[in-house]
């Protein structure tokens, strides 16, 4: 395994608690968004009204919660939850896919729900925006130009062999097919 990267496509299951603070963020980010946000909605319900700065604090909030929670069930073991709730099971095996080297710094960045990796061409996967989202656990749909790229970077040897603080480093055909594939890159 990497030495340099904590979690893979090969293993990304946290196995013990201690390894909750590489999940999730610092309870000092929550403070500070809090705070922000209450910043941000105040000036916004001065502006516009008091309902509109809740509706601003309420989605800040709220969007970090979802966000955590989601990565959470990116990262615990497997379960019939995780497996079988629709949304949860797509931005898994998203998520899980993003931990490959080969494609970690190009691809499938969004975490939340993988609507911004769809519409800035980003995504992995070759569906619409409604099999994005609904894609659970399905590899079919993959890009097929991705596919060696992400089996070279399953292999252990591999990861040690390619892998740096910087990022993976990629061969000149590697980076053309994610030039190819990935419109951003």
């Amino acid at each position: 395994m990497c030495q340099k990267q904590y979690f893979t496509d090969n293993d990304a299951t946290i196995h013990t608690v201690q390894e909750f603070r590489i999940v999730f963020f610092p309870w000092r980010v929550l403070l500070v968004l809090a705070v922000g946000g209450g910043l941000i909605a105040s000036l916004v319900g001065q502006i516009i009204n008091p309902n509109a700065g809740y509706v601003v604090f309420s989605t800040k909030i709220g969007h970090y919660m979802v966000y955590e929670t989601f990565h959470f069930c990116c990262h615990v073991p497997e379960n019939w939850f995780v497996r079988n709730m629709p949304l949860v099971n797509t931005i898994r095996r998203h998520h899980v896919a993003h931990h490959n080297m080969g494609i970690m710094m190009h691809v499938n960045m969004n975490l939340t729900l993988p609507i911004a990796d769809w519409a800035l061409g980003t995504s992995d996967l070759k569906r619409g925006l409604f099999g994005h989202i609904f894609n659970g656990y399905d590899e079919r749909h993959i890009k097929d130009k991705l596919k060696p790229v992400i089996a070279r970077f399953r292999t252990s040897e591999t990861q040690n062999a390619r892998c740096t603080l910087d990022g993976p480093k990629l061969e000149q055909d590697e980076l053309t097919t994610i030039r190819q594939v990935v419109s951003h890159a």
